[in-house]
């Protein structure tokens, strides 16, 4: 968030998977397009999360996945996505440095 802010750029979040083959599907047929990928590079910062990467937390964190608390030793942005729009799918999200969201590591 901290470059998108001094780029003065909205963020683009885009929820992808190492496993995903779908994702790669978008990418390739939408997102690698030149003039697609020329209008988001100019026009937004990129975080790309992989909902499927495994990281370690410092320490453990209690989340809520269908309706009951669990407890998490790795970064689950899955959940995240699940929350936000109910499903676990490839999904862009826009964002403004403004609104004071934060993104995991800013």
């Amino acid at each position: 968030m901290k470059v998108a802010r001094e780029a003065g750029k909205p963020v683009l979040v885009d929820f992808s998977g190492f496993g995903c083959v779908n994702c790669r599907k978008m990418e390739g047929a939408v997102l690698d397009e030149p003039n697609v990928k020329a209008m988001i590079e100019d026009n937004f910062t990129v975080i790309k999360l992989m909902v499927d990467e495994k990281k370690n937390l410092p320490e453990p964190i209690t989340v809520k996945e269908y309706g009951k608390d669990i407890e998490t030793v790795t970064v689950k942005v899955e959940i995240l996505s699940e929350q936000r729009w109910n499903k676990r799918a490839h999904t862009l999200e826009r964002r403004t440095p403004e609104s004071g969201d934060k993104i995991d590591g800013e």
